[in-house]
């Protein structure tokens, strides 16, 4: 696989970090609210919407029924699952540029599986925040 295509594969930084930003203020509005200082406890996560393996279609349905509580510690979790995902992807880049004999076409065959996989768990974060707003 060349660099070229490679490089197609990632998704661009700027949308990464807007989703970023509006899921971190989002998390943020709640200790802020009347609400918060009332006490009420979150409602726990249903385990379903967890599994990064979960369809499109299913999280779409999933997901009419949650409130804004609900959704937003589930969008500050799928932050997380991201987040890991994104590191794992960095520690693996960094350790061919260290050692570029390590650098092989299945490395970046690694790499680029890695991508699609982190790309796929992005549109179902998209999809979470999407839902917050």
């Amino acid at each position: 696989m060349t660099a070229i295509s490679y490089y197609k594969l990632r998704i661009p930084i700027g949308f990464f970090l807007a989703r970023l930003l509006l899921v971190f203020f989002s998390v943020l509005t709640p200790a802020y609210s009347q609400e918060a200082k009332t006490g009420e406890v979150e409602a726990p996560i249903p385990a379903e919407l967890l599994v990064p393996s979960i369809s499109e279609t299913e999280l779409a349905y999933r997901l009419i029924p949650l409130t804004k509580k609900e959704l937003s510690p589930l969008a500050s979790t799928w932050l997380g699952i991201v987040s890991e995902k994104t590191a794992k992807i960095s520690v693996l880049q960094v350790s061919l540029l260290d050692d570029p004999s390590k650098a092989t076409e299945s490395a970046h065959r690694e790499i680029a599986q890695m991508v699609e996989d982190r790309a796929d768990l992005f549109k179902r974060f998209s999809m979470i925040v999407d839902a917050l707003e």
